[in-house]
């Protein structure tokens, strides 16, 4: 059995314990919390090399899905998609959802960009684009697993022509498993640097609709995380509209329509990237970045809320990030979403090693907290000096997390996740590994799951095991 870490652990003791806890207490910088954290627990074999992974949960935590595409080290290459199924780290085998391997008279299939999430009634919906299936056609393909059950047989929900030695022209944009079975999946579909944004909602005889356009995207510019179901059951997909780099975005009409509404354009004069649908206990909303450097403005984090009756409200400026003292770029902002309103970070990159006087590259993961007034001045979470790779965010019912990677020496990398409590300050982050990693956060109402792929740092081509930890609250 794993041991847990604990963060702040109160345990019952006798009358002089209590008194020295107490005291402990109220020397302490920030009010102990009874939350912990498992160590990571391996959950794919060894002897394969993981690519794109995916993770999620219910809200209540009931149910865990963990998608990953995989090929074997040193094999021909090809990535398979697999999926597990279960309760926190406890999950069942993995099941091939693509499972044709090449032999004599089979065909060779491979799989990209596989995007899962899990509804309240615990029902799994899965979406992946497959190539080698049908001669010339990459396909989007989708798969669901009811309360229970495992992932029953794909169907095929969008097609395009491939070019052997490219990249799909289909990307998988997100995926939503809805009340009431409302399912619904997004995609681009085009070549870079433009291609259109597409829906389907799964309809009430169990197959998704037709198709329906939603507006121009700019492909290069694709955010993973383009769709998200708010509280209210209202889907938001959110995406950059080309040329002028506009934010777009639109909702789902009332329950009983299976369509989205007219697409907006939110980001009015703003030069937008970054854009995300976010959505967690306290709401749902669309984030951006506004970099209109060449007119000499700083780096502007932007939010708009979803209201109560389906439309976003007025963009606010999370923060302001100054561009002065040499070329700069910021990532994010990711924006998690508790009950008492959005927190927001992100990852600010300095180049300065151009100068010639042999300074490296300088990053920081900053944050900011939203009040009734606004948000708060932004403050550094990461070791001051410590390079970094971007964060990632998830959101309990009364509680905000953020994880990151950040290099403490030449060969040595750490896991970080910092915790802020509603009403209360940011506790010291805690390291959850000692490794360089790509890594994803998949929360519920009140423990979330870490999922990350190490890699070795001396051939970070090279991925470990995929690794999954549970803090709890």
């Amino acid at each position: 059995m794993t041991t847990p870490h604990r963060i702040g652990r109160r345990r019952a003791g006798s009358a002089t314990h209590v008194a020295c806890a107490a005291m402990i207490a109220a020397c302490a910088a920030t009010p102990a919390q009874a939350d912990s954290l498992t160590t990571g627990r391996a959950v794919t074999p060894p002897g394969v090399v993981v690519g794109d992974f995916s993770v999620a949960t219910s809200r209540a935590g009931g149910r865990v899905a963990l998608l990953y595409h995989a090929a074997r080290r040193g094999g021909d290459g090809r990535e398979l998609l697999f999926a597990r199924l279960g309760r926190g780290r406890n999950l069942g085998p993995a099941l091939a959802l693509e499972d044709r391997v090449a032999h004599s008279g089979a065909k060779q299939v491979s799989t990209y960009g596989a995007r899962v999430a899990v509804g309240a009634d615990g029902r799994a919906v899965a979406a992946w684009v497959a190539r080698g299936r049908e001669a010339s056609r990459d396909q989007l393909r989708v798969a669901t697993a009811p309360h229970g059950r495992r992932f029953g047989p794909a169907r095929t929900v969008s097609r395009a022509a491939f070019r052997q030695g490219f990249v799909p022209e289909i990307k998988v944009m997100g995926a939503v498993a809805g009340p009431g079975r409302r399912d619904v999946v997004s995609w681009a579909l085009g070549r870079s640097p433009t291609g259109s944004l597409r829906a389907a909602v799964r309809t009430r005889g169990g197959r998704f609709g037709a198709p329906q356009t939603l507006g121009s995207i700019a492909v290069g510019f694709a955010s993973p995380s383009a769709l998200v179901l708010a509280p209210s059951g209202t889907v938001v997909a959110a995406w950059i509209r080309p040329a002028a780099r506009n934010a777009a975005a639109a909702t789902t009409l009332p329950a009983g329509r299976r369509r989205f509404g007219a697409t907006r354009l939110i980001s009015r004069a703003d030069a937008a990237g970054h854009v995300q649908a976010v959505a967690g206990p306290g709401g749902a909303a669309v984030s951006w970045s506004d970099d209109r450097r060449t007119s000499g403005p700083p780096i502007r984090l932007r939010l708009a809320r979803l209201r109560r009756d389906g439309t976003l409200a007025t963009p606010a400026t999370i923060a302001e990030v100054d561009t002065a003292g040499g070329a700069l770029e910021v990532d994010g902002p990711q924006v998690a979403f508790p009950l008492a309103g959005p927190v927001a970070a992100w990852q600010v990159f300095r180049d300065i090693s151009e100068a010639g006087d042999g300074r490296i590259n300088s990053t920081r993961i900053d944050a900011a907290d939203s009040r009734e007034a606004g948000f708060l001045a932004p403050l550094s979470l990461s070791t001051a000096g410590a390079p970094t790779r971007a964060p990632v965010v998830g959101a309990l019912t009364d509680r905000a997390l953020v994880a990151w990677p950040e290099r403490v020496a030449p060969d040595r990398w750490r896991l970080r996740l910092a915790v802020r409590r509603s009403g209360r300050a940011w506790r010291p982050p805690l390291t959850v590994a000692d490794t360089n990693a790509a890594i994803a956060i998949a929360a519920g109402t009140r423990s979330a799951l870490l999922l990350w792929n190490p890699f070795d740092i001396a051939r970070e081509a090279e991925r470990g095991r995929l690794r999954l930890a549970v803090y709890r609250r």
